[in-house]
């Protein structure tokens, strides 16, 4: 091994580049960045990684540094002459979303154990959030499958309990009268019989004569008995009509002018 000089070190190269070989532009926030960092070493002499870090930087105010990355170790492993060799590394930021300077390094130990350090990335990148999807994320996803049950719960109560009183509870018609139904305040009235027009008598204002000669025949030959005709409505007898007694007088008188 000869001795590693200044000069071979500017033949040690190193780069980071994101997946599909692009370069870096974009930092998500809230997970790791992966990126493959790829070492060439163009000297004479084998050289050692020992180690890969980075740091964010605020470029508006002469690269001032906010936070370093978490460096990821190698246990000196060994770069042969003329070679190179690729590895991944990933880090992690938690920062609003703006343009940082981001500076990624490599740093290595030449053959006489002399420490030194290659920039693999030292640009302006863009940090963002990540992209929100609702099914990619079970907490989201429990979380809006209570904020819906509890909706139903509330809708399943409200019918159930405000349902009767705004349309009436169900069946509840039924069992009732037909000459029956409600009235202004709720309670029930009945309805008035209308008996027919030729029928005279002293009948009360409440009932209102009708006339039969409008309604078709074959319905006037389904009356309904006059038992049901005139429930719920005051009998009236006529004085004109003879009475049964009179009637039984009369049978009475002419049986005996025959015998």
């Amino acid at each position: 091994m000869g001795i590693f000089t200044t000069s071979d070190l500017e033949l040690v190269e190193a780069t980071a580049a994101s997946r599909g070989s692009k370069k870096v532009e974009t930092v998500i926030n809230g997970q790791q960045n992966p990126v493959t960092i790829t070492v060439r070493n163009k000297a004479q002499n084998d050289i050692h990684l020992v180690s890969v870090g980075g740091s964010f930087h605020d470029p508006a105010r002469n690269w001032k540094l906010l936070r370093n990355t978490t460096s990821q170790y190698y246990k000196n492993t060994r770069i042969p002459a003329a070679s190179n060799i690729s590895f991944p590394y990933s880090f992690h930021s938690e920062f609003p979303p703006t343009n940082l300077g981001l500076t990624i390094f490599v740093d290595l130990t030449a053959s006489d154990k002399t420490p030194f350090r290659s920039i693999a990335l030292n640009q302006t990148v863009l940090v963002h959030e990540p992209p929100s999807y609702v099914f990619s994320d079970p907490g989201l996803l429990f979380l809006y499958a209570l904020l819906a049950a509890m909706m139903s719960f509330a809708v399943w109560s409200s019918w159930h309990v405000l349902g009767p009183k705004i349309f009436g509870r169900a069946g509840g018609g039924k069992g009732k009268g037909k000459g029956a139904k409600k009235g202004k305040g709720g309670s029930e009235k009945k309805v008035k019989v209308v008996v027919p027009a030729k029928l005279t008598g002293n009948y009360p204002e409440s009932v209102k004569p009708y006339d039969e000669e409008w309604i078709p025949a074959q319905l006037l030959k389904q009356r309904v008995p006059r038992s049901e005709v005139l429930k719920g409505a005051s009998i009236v007898e006529d004085p004109s009509a003879p009475s049964g007694g009179d009637e039984g007088g009369a049978q009475r008188k002419s049986s005996a002018l025959r015998t």
